[in-house]
């Protein structure tokens, strides 16, 4: 899968969500990037996003885009913490459909 971290999510995240393709928004040139002309930019060329935004899944409509949004909650977007999310997000990963908005916390 090839997958994009949103600019709040800690670079070295990346290494931790292994058997997938994994750049950053900033690797892309992208950080700068509201979030609408971001979608804008990686839908159709990426499958999902990983983002800590809760707002995104408020603030913006999925219906027609091929990209998947998963959205991390954390205490806060810390490495630490969001380390813990990684079994989870894994095994999410796996499921994933185009267009879908998930949020993925410690269970």
């Amino acid at each position: 899968m090839k997958i994009v971290l949103d600019a709040c999510v800690p670079v070295p995240f990346r290494h931790e969500i292994g058997g997938h393709d994994v750049v950053t928004s900033h690797y892309l040139g992208l950080s700068q990037l509201e979030d609408a002309a971001l979608l804008d930019a990686i839908d159709g060329k990426y499958d999902a996003m990983i983002t800590c935004d809760r707002s995104i899944p408020w603030q913006h409509r999925f219906a027609g885009r091929s990209i998947a949004i998963v959205v991390l909650c954390a205490q806060s977007n810390k490495m630490n913490d969001l380390i813990r999310l990684v079994p989870n997000l894994l095994r999410r990963l796996k499921h994933l459909k185009s267009g879908e908005v998930v949020e993925i916390g410690e269970s």
